[in-house]
């Protein structure tokens, strides 16, 4: 009998030993939690969102972009989709973005955990994995429970997001003493912070905007804290800002609340002459947060009682500018405790991208988080938990052939 070691009772892991279990080969999942699979109930605020409609590679990144074809390739999709509809799972699709019928992370989880059960895998729990060191043909795996021997390996640990569910980055410890190059590591799908004296005055405020950084824009629902800016359109934009941040630059963020019209100025000209007698105020209140308005003509340093027709062109075109590109100076972002993945990890360019096995390392294999891939918002990071997990899974089997 062949034994796999499974480090991390996560997505990726939880389908890295579904797909690596069979005939004359053992396998064990070893978690520091107390039960596998925490950090898959806080996905999609405890709906799990898992899947999503679209599959253009576009909402995956990673510093191997030209490698990520091979993974996420039209028969591994359909292959860990048909998978997870054998599990029992019933899809609902949302507007393309896929959960769980029950609406309810809970039974993801108990459909995984029923298949492992079914599959005879085994878990070691509140056990943390402290060494891995290759003697011959064997992994020896030193454990705050004792010391395991195994013929593979997976690590899927995770990366450094949400520490609280024990993806604290130790895995990349791990796999740096197994002698594998760490891309940099970054908080992704955050929040981002600002240090303005306005924060206060708009907190609160939800607004349907676009944003926009270094060319990439999203459209979205905005959240504007006491802090920064929030919610799923500042997310998708947020890895590029926390890696610029990291290397010492200053991004700036820009904002257009008005993301219905393709000339604001004459959408201004027109809603004047529309609308009789009324202040700036009261205009651009009847279209955004009154708290919003009270920020943007402070910024513009124009009275709320000023009427449109007299504002001077200098000051019209300030206007313009702060309802269509608002300037956010960022300063940092929420960090690995709020941010919901992050960028960078084990370099692809060390793995065979057909099976995620290491390249430095015969029969260690990785999965999920800890590679250096992130998705956007929409169940893209699960699904790369997934797929890695499966590859990893069967790399594994291949391997031990």
């Amino acid at each position: 009998m062949k034994e796999v070691l499974v480090i991390g009772g996560g997505p990726a892991g939880i389908f890295a030993s579904l797909n690596a279990s069979g005939d004359l080969i053992h396998v064990t999942v070893i978690d520091k939690n107390k039960e596998p699979l925490k950090k898959l109930l806080l996905t999609g605020n405890g709906k799990c969102n898992f899947w999503n409609q679209d599959q253009n590679l576009s909402h995956f990144h990673s510093d191997s972009k030209e490698l990520l074809s091979s993974i996420f390739q039209k028969q591994y999709v359909e292959d860990v989709y048909e998978q997870i509809l054998k599990m029992g799972i019933v899809p609902m699709n949302k507007e393309g973005y896929f959960y769980p019928y029950s609406m309810q992370s809970f039974t993801m989880k108990h459909a995984f955990l029923e298949e492992a059960k079914r599959k005879n895998i085994d878990f070691l729990l509140e056990t943390e994995v402290l060494s891995i060191v290759k003697k011959d043909s064997k992994f020896e795996v030193v454990t705050s429970n004792g010391i395991y021997l195994a013929d593979a390996v997976v690590l899927s640990t995770g990366s450094r997001s949400y520490p609280k569910t024990g993806s604290d980055g130790k895995g990349y410890a791990l796999a740096s003493s197994l002698g594998h190059k760490m891309i940099p590591v970054n908080p992704s799908l955050v929040s981002l912070e600002m240090d303005e004296s306005y924060l206060g005055s708009w907190a609160g405020v939800r607004s349907h905007v676009k944003v926009s950084y270094q060319g990439k824009m999203e459209e979205g629902e905005i959240q504007l804290t006491k802090n920064g800016i929030s919610g799923i359109c500042v997310f998708n934009i947020s890895r590029e800002v926390a890696i610029d941040l990291s290397s010492g630059k200053k991004p700036v963020v820009l904002i257009n609340f008005f993301p219905f019209t393709n000339s604001v100025g004459r959408f201004l000209d027109e809603q004047n002459k529309k609308v009789k007698n009324r202040n700036i105020g009261t205009l651009l209140e009847a279209i955004l947060n009154y708290k919003l308005v009270d920020v943007i003509l402070k910024q513009c340093e124009i009275s709320k009682d000023c009427y449109y027709d007299y504002l001077s062109e200098k000051l019209k075109s300030r206007l313009i500018e702060m309802l269509s590109s608002f300037p956010c100076k960022i300063v940092s972002t929420a960090g690995f405790e709020s941010g919901q993945v992050c960028s960078g990890g084990v370099a692809l360019k060390e793995l065979n991208i057909a099976s995620l096995e290491s390249s430095i390392v015969n029969g260690l294999f990785f999965a999920g988080e800890i590679l250096d891939i992130d998705g956007d918002c929409g169940g893209y990071n699960l699904e790369t938990a997934f797929i890695s997990g499966m590859m990893a899974g069967k790399g594994v089997r291949q391997f031990l052939k």
